[in-house]
Order: C-alpha cells, then structure tokens, then sequence
C-alpha cells in the first residue's frame, strides 16, 4: 500500500529530524513552501508547479524492504525559514515516479518571527506531537456529552492509492450498527423577564378568551375574573408592573419575541437572566402591592370571597354525582357481561388446584413492602467503617469472600417489644433489591442491638464487585394499637473483589497502527463516494466514538451514519461512525506492540472492564475536511489509532477488620494500550 505520511518531526542542533511512513514505495522526496495551496485537483500542496519560492530535494531511496516502509530525514537548518514553513512529503513506487503519494502539508515547529526552530516544545513533557496535521485529538469525554464536543481542525490526506490496496477487513473484527446517542442539553429558554415581554402585551386579547374558559368550568368564578380583567384593570396592572420592573413590558409583542429568541441560543445567559429576574420582579411587585389594593378591594368582597370558597364544593358535587351515575351504568354492563361468561366457563371448583396456583406463585412474588411511619424520637445509627480512596473517591469497601457485620445503636425512649430487624442490600443505580433478610427480636432498648445486621459471604459473593451497593437497616414494631412504627438508617458501600482499577498513570510514546498490513483489524473505512457531474465537491464533518465494549470477545467496527445536504455541485456530509474496542483484542495488542510485556491475567482483566475504566477509555474526535474531484473519480475516508502503553494502576485489599471493611489497599501496576489520537486518511483514485 502507498502512503506518505509524517508521523514525528523532531528538533536535533542541526535541523528537524523528520520520521515519516511510505507504506510499500521505497523512494520519497520533500519539498518546502511559505504557505499550503489548494490544486486544481484539489489536492494540498506547498507551491504550484513552477513556483520559485518553493524548494524542493531530489528523489532519495530505495528503502531496504526490512524497514517496512519506515525512514528519516534531516532537514538542515539553513534551508528553513520564515518563507519555508510547511513542509509535505512525497513518495514513488519507482524511481522513475510510478505510484505516487502525497502527504498532507505541514507546519514545521519555526518562529513566526525568526524563522528559528522552535525548540519550546523538545521532547520532556508527554504530550501529543503538534506535527501530525491529519490527525485529530482525542477528546476525553464521556459518550453521554458527546454533544460538547470542541472543534478540532485537521487537514485530510489526499493520496493516490491503488484499488487493489484496500481489501476487505480481517475476519476477527465485528461489525455492529451504530447504536451510541448523545445526550440532549436542557436549560432555561426564557426567563423571567422574557415572560413579561412577550405575556403582557398579549393580556388584553388574552382576557376575554380566559372569562370564557373559566366561566364554562365555574360560573362562580367566571363571574370574578370578569369583574377582575376589565380593560380599565387590565391598564392598571399593566402600567404597576412595568413601572415595578423597570419597564420590562413592552408595547409590541413581536420585537419581545425576537429579543427572547435571542437570548434562548445561549443557554448559560438564559440562567443568568432567570435568576436576575427572579430577585427583581418579586420585590418589585411586592413594592407594588399598596397600589393595587383599592384595585383588588373593588373586586374582592366578602361576597365574592365567599363565593370562590363554595364555587369549588358545589361544582364537586355536581362532578361527583355525574360520576357515578356513569360508574353505576358501566357496572351493570360488566355484571351482565360476568354472567354470560360464566355460563360459557363455569371454571374448576377444586381446591386442590387452588393450593397448587398459590405455590407457584411464590417464587414470582416481589420482596414485602414494608409501608410504616417513622418515630423521630427512635433513631438507628451504624458503627463507623474505615474508608479508603479509590478511583478519586473517598469510599467504604468490603472485601467479598467475607461476612459482613454491620454494628448498630439504638437510641429509644422506651423498650421495644417483638421488633423486626430487616436487612436489605440496594443496587445504587437503581435502587433495585438484590439481598433481604429479616429477624425477630424479642426486646430492644437504648444500646448496641444483640443482634447485629450481617450478610453473609455467600450472599455477598452474588453482588457485582466494583459496583456501589446501599445497606439499609430498619427496625420495624407495632405499637399498643398494633400499627406499624419503625425506623432506620443506611450506608453506602463498594463491593471490593480481588482486584480493581483505580487510576491511570505513565504513559509510553504515541505509537501509530499506520501499518496497515499488521494493523488492518484496526482500520476503519467510514466513507467513500464516486464524484459524479452534480456532485464534484464534499464538505466532511465527522464524528468517530472510541468506545470500550467489556462484554465483547471481538473488536467491532460500527456503522457509519450519513446526513446529506446538496447545494449545487457541492454536497454537505455530516458522518458518524466510531470502533468497540474488546478487553481481550487489547490485550492481544499488547503483545503486538511490545513483545516483552507479558499479556495480562484474567483476574487483571476482569478488574480493566469495570466501569470506572470505560468512563476514562470512552473518547471521541471531530474531524473536518473538504474534497474536489472530476466526474469519475473516487475518494473515500478511513481512520486508524494511535495508541498509548499507558501505566494502570490496579488495587487489591491489604488489612480487613473484623466487620469486613478494607483498612488498607495495596497497589500493582499494569500496562495497557490505550487509544490517544486518530489519523483520519483520505483516499482518492481515478
């Protein structure tokens, strides 16, 4: 396969030592330029033919076929400047310029001003190397915020490739459809202030359309509010509340409607704006309030109070009648429907069967809902657990493969007699039941309760490890009228097993899957079109979602999602597409990129595919492009990672008390490939 791509430019006291991958051509060769053009193919380039400004080196290779396509080169310092800023590289299947590649154009680390290297950012730090314009960073964000993804800009390659170059993926890597979805943004779309603009100079239409509905509800009120919006009162309300907000209503409800339209596409002023006009038109009519009392005394009698207050009981009644003189009809026609299916059906009168139903039923049953009242004055407190810090959070741990007891206090002001002490485990997610159990206890005062809440490990081996759980323990009683009275407290606990993943650390050298003939189960073709006569240019913006799949046996590559938008001969592309990466494929990875790591033990896998991990793993990039073609041609868009050995840091129990709660944590430490980047590689052939 041809490629030319750059993968590291690195500053050396000589010049820029530049690392590139040609794929299967042995010869390249660079050239400079003072800025990046666009070609009548609509390629990139650093100078149109024949431009003096540009420079350009002679033909080097071949490349020996043991490099696999990999090289570098020196670009001396005397021949960069301010006029020799971008750089591109191209490659040739032959020496006579058979095969040819282009490499995207790219902008050497030079001072703007100077024209010296820019040796700011040497090798030090770990951070991603700025010198990879066809790539687009990843953004550490969770799939559920997908929707604030930042804008990367990224210049696509466009490379002649042969056809014959992209085969079909390997077999081992799945293809699922695209089911991630972003989560929609909700706020505040008007404000206070906003409602007041657009509602008040639409109260006097509005008042003879809201008399007629409340008068068809409630004659009594009806009447009221007819008494109420008059236009001369509807003027006066009008003229106190705009004079109390500072002239906030307005003559015309068009331009209100505009100006609210306007603070709507900014979500964060729309906040700002509700809580300011929440502190100020509530004092604000407060302040008004002696003006419109000789208003509301004309309205609001002792008689039309009284009237209001009975409106609702009469009309109750009369609703209530109504309603069940339809209920007596509708169960006279279901009585008479009973009875015919009775006489079809008489049913089986046996009570042996009837015994047999109830016990099957058991094991269908929910657990019993406990539906007391709670006494203030008893209270239930737990024994306080050693805590520890995993994943940045301080956290309670219990270690599985032991019983857990949970040590309680009582504190009451009488004895309680025949309670029920009820243990139960909650899933925190969902706060569905996983664990009940309940005991009698014959007596309780103020103490420590002789019997202690345990689980026992048994039950607590069948709760998800790494998951947070709720314990809750309750004491239930009846009082001297046989009520039920109760109280109770709860804890928030983690479920420790043998080991988990607690946080990320070291990181090696990006390491690019460029080639694809070792890396082909990692390259994702996600586009391709045939330039037609209506359509010669495609506007590229892409969404690719990196997402950690535990349940997966087998990477998956998801399928792309398109929206098109033609105007002309130019057609607007919005894709989406993204990779499922499996535990056990990275893992097989591992191996590939550094032989002397040993891969990973199922128990250390186990702890990687927690959730914990997938909310660091999971990443998306943005990506956008444009491309020109004549009628005949094809082009199409593929990504590929780069990855990261990345430094995990894995934790196990050391010190358990008694109670089952981990006192100390001991650490080991795991490496384990990590995606960074993504190459976006575009392709165009005739």
């Amino acid at each position: 396969m041809a490629l030319a791509l750059v993968l590291a430019i690195t500053p050396e006291p000589e010049g820029l030592r530049v690392s590139f991958d040609i794929g299967k051509n042995r010869y390249w060769r660079w050239q400079l330029g003072a800025e990046p053009v666009t070609t009548g193919s609509g390629l990139a380039s650093v100078g149109s033919a024949g431009d003096s400004g540009v420079l350009r080196a002679s033909l080097q290779g071949p490349l020996p076929p043991q490099n696999f396509g990999r090289g570098e080169f020196l670009l001396p310092s005397a021949q960069l400047g301010r006029e020799r800023r971008f750089m591109q590289l191209l490659s040739y299947r032959t020496e006579e310029g058979m095969g040819p590649a282009l490499s995207a154009v790219v902008e050497l680390p030079l001072s703007r001003s100077s024209g010296q290297i820019d040796r700011s950012d040497e090798p030090g730090e770990d951070l991603p190397s700025p010198i990879l314009p066809l790539s687009s960073p990843v953004q550490r964000l969770p799939l559920a915020a997908m929707s604030q993804l930042v804008k990367k800009d990224s210049t696509m390659t466009a490379s002649a490739f042969s056809a014959s170059a992209f085969s079909p993926a390997l077999s081992q890597v799945d293809s699922v459809p695209f089911s991630l979805r972003e989560r929609p943004l909700s706020g505040a779309l008007f404000s206070g202030a906003d409602i007041v603009r657009v509602l008040m100079p639409m109260l006097p239409s509005l008042a003879p359309a809201i008399n007629s509905l409340i008068s068809g509800v409630a004659p009594v009120v009806g009447q009221v509010t007819s008494q109420l919006l008059t236009p001369d009162n509807i003027r006066q309300l009008m003229q106190l509340i705009t004079a109390a907000t500072g002239g906030a209503a307005t003559t015309g409800a068009a331009p209100a409607v505009a100006a609210s339209g306007a603070r709507a596409a900014s979500l964060s002023y729309a906040r700002a704006s509700s809580r300011y006009s929440e502190a100020k038109v509530a004092p604000a009519l407060l302040a008004a309030l002696p003006a419109l009392m000789p208003l509301l005394q004309q309205v609001l009698s002792p008689q039309t109070v009284q009237s209001i207050v009975e409106a609702p009981q009469r009309m109750t009644g009369q609703i209530i009648n109504g309603i069940t003189d339809f209920a007596r009809l509708g169960l006279q026609a279901d009585q008479q429907l009973n009875d015919h299916l009775r006489a079809l059906n008489p049913g089986v009168d046996d009570p042996a069967l009837h015994q047999l139903l109830a016990g099957m039923s058991l094991g269908l049953s929910s657990a019993r809902q406990r539906n007391y009242k709670r006494v203030a004055s008893v209270r239930l407190s737990l024994a306080s657990a050693p805590t520890q810090v995993l994943v940045g959070r301080t956290q309670v741990l219990y270690q599985q493969g032991r019983d857990w007891l949970f040590p309680t206090q009582l504190e009451t002001p009488e004895t309680l007699n025949e309670a029920e002490l009820l243990v139960q485990v909650k899933q925190a997610d969902n706060l569905r039941v996983v664990h009940e159990t309940s005991e009698r206890i014959a007596s309780a005062g103020s103490g420590p309760l002789e019997l202690t809440p345990q689980i026992s490990a048994a039950e607590g081996a069948k709760l998800q490890a790494g998951k947070e759980h709720i314990v809750v323990v309750s004491l239930l009683w009846r009082n001297r009228k046989g009520q039920l009275r109760g109280t109770s407290v709860q804890q928030s606990i983690v479920v420790m097993g043998t080991c988990q993943f607690d946080r990320i650390e070291e990181s090696s050298e990006l390491i690019p899957l460029a080639n694809r003939e070792l890396f082909r189960d990692y390259w994702h073709e996600v586009w391709n079109h045939d330039f037609t006569g209506d359509s010669r240019r495609v506007d590229l913006h892409s969404r690719y979602y990196l997402k950690l799949s535990p349940e997966r046996q087998r990477n998956a590559r998801t399928d792309t999602q398109l929206k098109r938008r033609q105007e002309g001969t130019r057609q607007t592309i919005n894709l989406r597409a993204g990779y499922e990466f499996s535990v056990f494929a990275l893992n097989h990875l591992l191996v590939r990129l550094a032989p002397d790591q040993p891969p990973l033990n199922d128990e250390y896998l186990t702890a990687i595919a927690s959730s914990e991990f997938g909310e660091r793993f999971n990443q998306a990039a943005q990506h956008q492009a444009q491309l020109r073609g004549r009628p005949g041609e094809r082009a199409s868009l593929w990504v590929f990672p780069v990855m990261k050995l990345q430094t995990l840091i894995l934790v196990r129990a050391g010190a358990v008390d008694e109670n089952g709660a981990v006192e100390t944590l001991n650490e080991e430490s795991v490496v384990f490939p990590i995606p960074a980047m993504l190459h976006f590689v575009g392709v165009k052939q005739s």
